[in-house]
């Protein structure tokens, strides 16, 4: 017998190791109603912003390259997009909502545009940020903080900070 098969034979009986799998598959099931909550609220919030900044086809006015930190959306700005976002976000009064890892020329697309606006809501994504496109390519870290940044769910933030806690151990 291998030593990986030993391995993993002596650990079918470590509490410990039994304990980490039913943890991994509870996160499992979690994450995925968390994603289709996600999808649902993340597509009404879409919906209100869009009524809120003059319906459809209103695009966000500011100039910059997705991608980098600095951009005009954390300061002052005439965007009514940023401005309306920077309501539904906790950080609203901070400059510290990530708007370089959201394309805003997508913010107003009737099909994506909702997630690219849930990626403000978001930890810092890193090189990530161009392949999250939807709640399915998205980790359960940066979903959960989605729920947490984002105003709009009303979620009982204690809750969702003590199971990110209990993934990150």
């Amino acid at each position: 017998m291998s030593s990986s098969v030993k391995n993993l034979w002596k650990k079918r009986n470590d509490p410990g190791y039994l304990n980490w799998l039913a943890v991994r598959q509870a996160l499992m099931f979690l994450s995925e109603g968390l994603r289709k909550y996600a999808v649902c609220k993340m597509k009404e919030l879409h919906s209100l912003i869009t009524v809120n900044v003059g319906g459809p086809g209103v695009k966000c006015t500011c100039k910059y390259t997705p991608g980098k930190k600095r951009n005009p959306h954390g300061g002052t700005t005439s965007c009514i997009w940023a401005q309306e976002l920077k309501k539904f976000h906790i950080f609203s009064r901070k400059s510290d909502i990530p708007w370089h890892q959201s394309i805003s020329s997508q913010w107003d697309d009737p099909v994506h545009g909702y997630w690219e606006i849930a990626k403000l809501f978001m930890s810092d994504l890193g090189k990530n940020w161009t392949t999250t496109k939807d709640p399915w390519t998205t980790d359960v870290g940066p979903l959960l903080n989605l729920l947490i940044f984002c105003n709009h769910f009303k979620i009982q933030h204690g809750s969702l900070k003590a199971v990110k806690e209990w993934r990150n151990k």
